[in-house]
């Protein structure tokens, strides 16, 4: 990312949590910025797209963070704690903003970034979903939806009494307590027997509206298209920007191309978070994802 850019989505997030989304103005994040109204449009169509682009600077520095941590050599609960506490410890750090959003509801009139969200919160479970099976086995397969649920519901409540009720309390030390009394849950659910409440199917369909069956629609490709195009705009990369051009033209063709699609696919290498959508469209055209 341009420093530039990198400056006046920092600008904006100090603003947002200060006076509120509403409350500001493009003028104000330039004059924070230090840079004039125009040159923040040079990089952003508007205050929206600006918020639009935190999200995405948020999602991916968490996101890279919880990678990194993964490929230590620590035991999968260890890896476990250590990724808990990096994503408590990042939201931690600017929660304001995030108190932000939730009192001005700043989500409900972008529906480009109530989409992002959506796409992060599966991100999220799908993340959480393998950390759990990695740490505690096959055994609790048939569990899963309700661990990630109560998992995430622990580590939820404790949030909020950090950063809404100003209670503080050491994230190391939190995210250690929250997974061994984990432990007692899943040792406890596995030894009853009970049938578990809620099954995969159930949770992607009804709650993050994913198509059960895996059937990847056209809707899907054009989705991960737009999706991804925010994502690659940030590189500021004009080759990455020219490929994604080129698929967006291609998809549209009665005949697509799918040599011509999973070349310029190819190109689009190095972003971890443009990975999910680069899979979509290559299993809709059929073709290997490089």
């Amino acid at each position: 990312m341009k420093e530039k850019k990198k400056k006046i989505i920092e600008s904006a997030i100090k603003l947002f949590a200060e006076h509120g989304f509403h409350s500001t103005s493009v003028q104000e994040i330039a004059k924070q910025a230090d840079m004039s109204k125009g040159s923040v449009y040079l990089y952003f169509e508007s205050k929206e797209d600006i918020l639009l682009n935190i999200f995405y600077y948020y999602s991916d520095k968490i996101r890279d963070k919880i990678l990194s941590a993964q490929h230590l050599n620590l035991e999968p609960k260890e890896k476990l704690i250590r990724q808990l506490k990096i994503q408590m410890e990042e939201l931690y750090k600017h929660h304001d903003f995030f108190i932000m959003l939730v009192r001005e509801q700043a989500l409900s009139f972008n529906t480009t970034l109530e989409e992002l969200v959506k796409k992060i919160r599966l991100e999220s479970f799908e993340w959480l979903k393998e950390s759990i099976l990695s740490t505690y086995g096959d055994r609790i397969a048939p569990y899963i939806i309700d661990l990630c649920i109560l998992l995430d519901g622990l580590t939820e409540t404790y949030f909020k009494l950090l950063i809404i009720d100003h209670i503080y309390v050491n994230i190391d030390v939190l995210s250690r307590y929250i997974i061994l009394r984990f432990d007692d849950i899943v040792e406890g659910l596995v030894h009853s027997g009970e049938t578990p409440i809620l099954t995969e199917e159930m949770f992607l369909e009804k709650v993050h509206h994913v198509n059960p069956s895996g059937e990847i629609t056209f809707d899907d490709v054009t989705q991960s298209l737009k999706r991804l195009k925010k994502i690659v705009q940030l590189t500021d990369d004009e080759e990455l920007i020219e490929s994604l051009e080129i698929i967006e033209r291609e998809v549209k063709k009665d005949q697509p191309k799918s040599f011509l699609i999973q070349g310029m696919l190819a190109n689009i290498q190095g972003i971890p978070s443009a990975q999910k959508e680069k899979k979509v469209i290559a299993n809709y055209f059929n073709i290997k994802c490089i």
